[in-house]
């Protein structure tokens, strides 16, 4: 499992190892599709909880480089999946 401490605003963020689970501030989501990138800026992962989908925007301020690439990998494989 991936753990991270975003930064501004400062929250944990977890996800499993296949990309399909996250968790964020405690609650369980799921990914719900394919994840936007926006070059090395800006990720954007749809989520869904309890038929309810959310947008995480991560930004490159918020994490460094590496992790982001991470999360990036994690999220687009796990979508290739759901297909």
């Amino acid at each position: 499992m991936l753990r991270i401490r975003l930064c501004r605003p400062q929250r944990l963020l977890s996800v499993d190892d296949s990309g399909q689970h996250w968790l964020l501030q405690q609650q369980s989501y799921g990914l719900a599709g394919q994840p936007l990138v926006v070059w090395r800026w800006l990720l954007i992962v749809p989520l869904q909880r309890d038929s309810q989908r959310y947008w995480l925007w991560l930004w490159w301020f918020q994490l460094r480089r590496e992790q982001l690439a991470q999360l990036r990998c994690l999220s687009m494989l796990a979508a290739q999946r759901l297909v």
